[in-house]
């Protein structure tokens, strides 16, 4: 058994690789609450969005064998950042330079 599922499985009773999977690539593209629509839209709560994913993030990060985290790109804060940027809607375009 890897590393990592043994982890999950003592730290959540269950290392399901595909649940693992499934949450990183949600995360991946910024957590939109309806698949296919765009995960931050005009009229978004900015700072709830951003929990939403640092808490997501955090979940990751968790997930992952210490040893293995300062290597774990996924839940780097520079990840984070990058999807934030990736799905800013256009209306905060004046915001983020």
């Amino acid at each position: 058994m890897s590393s990592m599922r043994n982890h999950l499985y003592v730290r959540f009773g269950g290392g399901d690789r595909r649940i693992l999977n499934e949450r990183q690539r949600i995360y991946f593209l910024g957590m939109s609450n309806q698949e296919g629509k765009p995960a931050m839209l005009p009229d978004l709560n900015m700072e709830d969005k951003l929990n939403e994913l640092e808490a997501e993030r955090d979940w990751l990060w968790n997930a992952c064998p210490v040893e293995k985290r300062d290597d774990f790109e996924p839940a780097s804060e520079s990840r984070l950042v990058r999807i934030a940027m990736n799905h800013v809607p256009k209306n905060y375009d004046d915001a983020d330079e």
